[in-house]
C-alpha cells in the first residue's frame, strides 16, 4: 500500500497534463461534439498520425494508448494514417467510434 498527500496553491495541480485536461471536455459529455473534435482536427498538422492525433497534448482527456487502439481499430483506421487524409465520413466516424468505445467502457466498470 501507499499514499501521499499534495498541497497546492491556487488553481494548479503541478501537473501540466491533469492543469490541461480539466480545461477540456470530458469526451462522454454533451459539450464533446463533433464539432469540438472537428475543431481540434483543424488546429493540428494534416500530416499528423491518427495515433498521435488522439492520445498526445491531450487534446482528449482520459484517451490513453490501450483504449486508443481499439478506438482505431473498430473506425478502420491505421494508426500511423495521417489525419489530413481521413474523409469526412470517416472522421464523423472515428468521432462516434470515440464516445461509443470509452462509453462501453465505462458501462462495464472502466474509469471516466
Amino acid at each position: 500500500m501507499y499514499g501521499g498527500i499534495h498541497a497546492f496553491v491556487g488553481e494548479s495541480r503541478g501537473d501540466f497534463y491533469y492543469d490541461v485536461a480539466v480545461k477540456k471536455p470530458n469526451p462522454l459529455s454533451d459539450a464533446f461534439t463533433y464539432e469540438y473534435f472537428m475543431s481540434i482536427r483543424n488546429n493540428c498538422k494534416e500530416q499528423l498520425s491518427a495515433k498521435v492525433f488522439l492520445a498526445t497534448e491531450q487534446r482528449i482527456p482520459g484517451l490513453g494508448n490501450g483504449v486508443l487502439q481499439d478506438i482505431l481499430y473498430l473506425a478502420g483506421i491505421h494508426p500511423k494514417k495521417p489525419i489530413g487524409t481521413i474523409s469526412e465520413d470517416d472522421f464523423k466516424f472515428l468521432y462516434d467510434t470515440v464516445r461509443k468505445v470509452l462509453s462501453e467502457m465505462t458501462e462495464q466498470g472502466g474509469r471516466d
